[in-house]
């Protein structure tokens, strides 16, 4: 975009009001593309900033985690991994003892009416291997 002023048309009595207006507007208009842009970059930077922060808390979080139970007693620490039932097989259905070693969280049947449900692709079959 170029543009032109000549000194005779600022000068000049019938377009002096027009032309100064003009420009005053070409000038307020640039200024707030440019201030758009600004804006637009800003808001970018800050969500990558916010990302990068949320993993790194939550990494902080689980070392902290880990550093909290390293500070157990070992009787206490025994007497919570008996009580979580890790050495109990996990009940896939009626004769389907799974394997030790989990903690079974059931589902409700509904979920699986759910236009979201992808059934399981592990097939499981009962009796002696």
């Amino acid at each position: 975009l170029e543009l032109e002023l000549d000194k005779a048309m600022l000068v000049g009595d019938n377009h002096t009001g027009y032309s100064v207006s003009l420009v005053t507007i070409l000038v307020i208009l640039i200024q707030i593309l440019i201030f758009n842009v600004l804006i637009a970059q800003l808001v970018n930077k800050a969500g990558g900033i916010n990302r990068r922060a949320h993993l790194m808390v939550s990494k902080k979080f689980a070392y902290t985690c880990v550093d909290m139970e390293s500070l157990l007693t070992e009787n206490f620490h025994v007497k919570l991994f008996k009580r979580m039932g890790f050495d109990q097989p996990l009940d896939f259905e009626n004769g389907d003892d799974g394997p030790s070693g989990g903690v079974q969280d059931l589902e409700p049947a509904s979920i699986r009416s759910d236009p979201k449900y992808v059934a399981d692709r592990i097939l499981r079959f009962t009796g002696e291997a």
